[in-house]
C-alpha cells in the first residue's frame, strides 16, 4: 500500500471591495485557486502510482469582496516513503507558489504520516498455510502496490507485519468507499470470511510467539528489508 500524508495549507490576504477598490486587496482566493492549477500542471510529471487530492475547506460566501482567508486540505500518497518526501516538496512548491504570485502569506502543516507497508515474506507464507487450510487460495504476495493507505505501514517499520486482504461477494459496478460495497461488507457471507481470516492471521502469530525459528527468520528479513529503504 501507498505512503501517505496530510497536509493542510491557509492563504492570508487583505479585504477590499471587489467593486470599489479592488487594487487595495491581495487575494487569498487567487492564491489557492493558484496553487491547485499548480498542482494540475505537476500532475502530468506524476509517477503511475502517484496521488495528488485537494479539499477546499474555508473559501468566500459572497463576491463582492476580495477575500482575506481561505484553506484546503490535500493528501498525497506515493508507493515508497522516500517518493512520498519527494512528491511531498513538489506540492509544497506549488502552494508557496500560489502564495508568491498573488502576494498572500501562506501556512503550511504537515501531519498524519501513512508509510508504505514493508511486507515480511515468513509471516506471509505462513499465513499462506494457515488459511489453505480453509480452502481459500490466496496470493502469498502482490507485488504491484495498491494506491490505497493504511497505518499498518507505520507499524511495519517497527516489527515484521503482514498486510491480507480477501474477497467478498459484490456487485460488479462496487467499489471500496462506495454504499453498495459497505452493504456487502454488512452481510453474514462477509462476516463469514472475515472470520476465517482472523483465525488465520490468529494461528499465524501463534507460530511466532511457539517458533523461536519462524520468530528469528521474520526478524532477520525484517532488519534487511528496513536496511534496504534505509
Amino acid at each position: 500500500m501507498n505512503a501517505r500524508k496530510n497536509i493542510h495549507c491557509e492563504f492570508t490576504g487583505r479585504n477590499a471591495h471587489a467593486g470599489g477598490n479592488p487594487w487595495e486587496g491581495i487575494n487569498a482566493l487567487d492564491a489557492l485557486v493558484s496553487s491547485y492549477n499548480n498542482v494540475a500542471v505537476l500532475r502530468q510529471q506524476l509517477l503511475p502510482d502517484q496521488r495528488v487530492h485537494c479539499a477546499f475547506l474555508d473559501t468566500p460566501n459572497v463576491a463582492n469582496v476580495i477575500p482575506d482567508y481561505t484553506k484546503a486540505f490535500w493528501q498525497v500518497r506515493s508507493p515508497t516513503l522516500k517518493g512520498l518526501n519527494v512528491l511531498v516538496s513538489k506540492l509544497r512548491n506549488c502552494i508557496e507558489a500560489g502564495a508568491l504570485a498573488t502576494g498572500c502569506q501562506v501556512k503550511v502543516d504537515e501531519d498524519e504520516l501513512y508509510t508504505d507497508v514493508r511486507l515480511n515474506d515468513t509471516l506471509c507464507e505462513r499465513y499462506h498455510i494457515h488459511i489453505g487450510r480453509y480452502s481459500r487460495n490466496v496470493l502469498k504476495r502482490h507485488d504491484k502496490v495498491l494506491t490505497g493507505s493504511s497505518d499498518i505501514g507505520n507499524v511495519s517499520y517497527e516489527t515484521p507485519t503482514l498486510h491480507t486482504m480477501f474477497a467478498i461477494t459484490a456487485p460488479t459496478t462496487s467499489f471500496p468507499h462506495h454504499p453498495t460495497f459497505a452493504a456487502a461488507a454488512g452481510t453474514d457471507e462477509a462476516h463469514a470470511e472475515a472470520l476465517i481470516v482472523g483465525k488465520s492471521l490468529a494461528l499465524t502469530g501463534w507460530d511466532m510467539i511457539v517458533e523461536n525459528d519462524m520468530y528469528d527468520l521474520a526478524w532477520r528479513q525484517w532488519k534487511e528489508e528496513i536496511a534496504r529503504e534505509e
